[in-house]
Formats: structure tokens, C-alpha cells, sequence
């Protein structure tokens, strides 16, 4: 029995165009928010997990290996050095045009494809929802039964020290 709950691992995937991109760190961030969104309704419901259950945060990455492209007159849309440069991405519904404005100039800057993976930033409950979780969830918790096991036992919640 695993320790920890996870959809299937979805493979790293290069990208030259931005809205591709885009779309696929979309596409991560909804699944795995779903897959927490499902497996609370069912605590809720009064079916335990047996194990903690995880999903990540999806993540871009850029590899550079020289400082050929740099434009350093730029405010944004570049690495200013050579390496591997990475970040996480929440709610890409709510950032899409931005997310899209910086892969294009980083596409644009470097002439290197971006990576679009899943980090390993677990996402805390709260955050599955796009708005109040209370308010999300007020049905299934008026039928919930009593669980067994405290929330912080089964899924990540927001942590002040991570932030």
C-alpha cells in the first residue's frame, strides 16, 4: 500500500509555443485540484482514506546554457543567466494572459523550449477549490458523517512557514 495517494505521474513535456504550454500546465493544475476535490467529497462522505492523499503544483521550467540571448534591457520575460530556472504555477485560470505574455518572451528571449512537469509543491486542500472551500463543500459537510482521522493526517493544508 502506497504512503502517499497520487494520480498517475504525468511525463515532462517540451513546448516552442506558449499557448500549448499554457494549455498543458492548465490541464495539470485542474486534474490534480480534481483529484483532491474527489478524494475530500469522499471524506466527507464518511470514506476514510487509508493513506495521505497528494497532488503537486505544476511547474515551468527553462535551461539555458549561454548568455548569448540576454537582453538585459528587458524588465521581464528572461533568465539573466545561464542554468536551470523553475517555478510553480497556482491557478493558471486566473493568470492565463500573464502566463502567456512571460512563455512567450522567455520562448522568444532564449530560442529554448519550455518545460511544463508537475512540481513536487504539494497543493493544501484549501486550494483545490477556486473559491471558499466552506462554501464549496457546505452540502457534503452538512451530510458528512463523524471522520475518523483529522484532515492534517490525510491532505496538505496551507502552511504560513512554506509561504
Amino acid at each position: 500500500m502506497p504512503s502517499i495517494l497520487r494520480p498517475e505521474p504525468i511525463a515532462t513535456e517540451k513546448f516552442t509555443d506558449a499557448a500549448a504550454a499554457v494549455a498543458k500546465i492548465e490541464a495539470i493544475y485542474e486534474r490534480n485540484t480534481a483529484f483532491l476535490r474527489e478524494h475530500f467529497a469522499a471524506y466527507l462522505a464518511g470514506r476514510t482514506p487509508t493513506t495521505r492523499v497528494r497532488a503537486t503544483y505544476p511547474l515551468v521550467r527553462i535551461r539555458t546554457t549561454s548568455y548569448a540571448h540576454v537582453d538585459s534591457r528587458l524588465a521581464y520575460g528572461f533568465v539573466s543567466q545561464p542554468g536551470t530556472h523553475e517555478t510553480t504555477v497556482t491557478r493558471p485560470d486566473v493568470f492565463r494572459d500573464y502566463l502567456h505574455e512571460q512563455i512567450a518572451l522567455l520562448l522568444k528571449s532564449h530560442g529554448v523550449a519550455v518545460e511544463i512537469d508537475e512540481s513536487d509543491e504539494p497543493i493544501p486542500i484549501h486550494f483545490a477549490f477556486k473559491h471558499d472551500i466552506d462554501l464549496e463543500t457546505a452540502d457534503l459537510r452538512q451530510k458528512a458523517s463523524s471522520a475518523d482521522k483529522p484532515l492534517r493526517d490525510l491532505f496538505d493544508v496551507p502552511s504560513l512557514a512554506a509561504i
